[in-house]
């Protein structure tokens, strides 16, 4: 910041610090405009006095200062602010007063009109953050899976158009009947026929299809990146427990993910604390911080034979996308 220091050389100083009632002192401070009080302390920038204009060697000298400060001022500028000093003043005997000019502050205007600019820096708005319950309750969807008297309940949630992504078990009955018949509810009340596209019984993801060529859905879920969860991070997943549709629940990631070894398969799960009951099997887990899917609500590991109590684990949403690739299924992906 540069400013003129009406007490000693005419030069541009490189700080500026204002004060009427006089010097602040110190070495720090340059630039102080003061009011010279008494005729032996004349103000050669505000007494109304015609010797006391700049002179061509005094504009000259203001320039080459400037220029090394790679900073540029026009001639005109440097004569028109020495005389709205003179033609602006307020300063009497009396005692010193901030000078204005119209009704604007005279000090910032003069500035304004040396350095340019002027304008006043303006916060950028807040943007709100967005809130994803509703986009992650539409993308669920209920499944009924049946064959050869088996029946299956569960949930999924739409990545594509017309993809959803859920559980192995939950659309393969006993994991034995690979020609179930495949309903899929959503919003409660709208019913349609589905079909397996692909399957991995040992990760346990399967990706089904709605029957009907003409079906679309407009707000798939997001990927995101299960190997970025850390304990702590905020999540809610929605699935059908015990049956009750579009059952929403909000917890943490409680452990980033880790191998199990289950029977002769060796797995991955992460970890999180809210609970997960016979149909939430392929439900979306969603980090609230930016709505992405970070993995799929998958199973209870308990020490308890058939117990429901325990640690619930979900599926790394990053052992599941090489899956997808592998069969050409598209997605969507956020960072994060």
């Amino acid at each position: 910041m540069f400013g003129l220091d009406p007490f000693g050389p005419s030069e541009l100083t490189d700080k500026t610090r204002v004060s009427p009632f006089g010097h602040a002192g110190g070495d720090e401070h340059f630039g102080v405009l003061e009011p010279s009080t008494g005729k032996n302390a004349p103000n050669r920038y505000i007494e109304d006095d015609e010797k006391n204009k700049l002179t061509e060697k005094e504009l000259e000298e203001l320039k080459n200062k400037l220029k090394k400060r790679k900073k540029k001022i026009k001639k005109t500028t440097i004569v028109s602010f020495s005389n709205r000093l003179k033609k602006e003043s307020q300063w009497g005997l009396e005692g010193p007063k901030m000078p204005t000019w119209g009704e604007s502050d005279w000090f910032a205007q003069t500035y304004r009109d040396i350095m340019g600019g002027g304008k006043e820096e303006k916060e950028a708005p807040h943007e709100p953050q967005e809130d994803f319950t509703t986009s992650v309750l539409e993308s669920t969807i209920t499944i009924n899976a049946t064959a050869e008297g088996q029946r299956e309940i569960g949930s999924g949630f739409f990545i594509g158009p017309n993809i959803i992504l859920t559980c192995a078990h939950v659309v393969i009955p006993g994991m034995k009947s690979f020609n179930a018949q495949i309903s899929i509810r959503i919003n409660k009340d709208q019913e349609y026929q589905g079909q397996i596209i692909a399957y991995d019984a040992n990760l346990d993801v399967a990706v089904i299809s709605i029957s009907d060529p003409n079906f679309s859905f407009e707000r798939p879920l997001r990927l995101g990146n299960s190997g970025q969860a850390v304990p702590g991070e905020e999540i809610i997943t929605v699935g059908t427990p015990l049956g009750f549709e579009n059952v929403m629940g909000k917890g943490i990631v409680s452990s980033s993910s880790v191998d199990y070894q289950e029977g002769a398969a060796a797995k991955q799960y992460l970890f999180v604390s809210t609970n997960i009951n016979p149909g939430n099997s392929g439900g979306p887990v969603v980090k609230t911080s930016n709505g992405a899917v970070i993995g799929i609500a998958a199973a209870v590991i308990s020490t308890q034979e058939g117990g429901d109590s325990g640690l619930n684990a979900a599926i790394p949403i990053d052992t599941v996308k090489p899956f997808l690739k592998q069969n050409n299924i598209n997605f969507e992906f956020v960072e994060g």
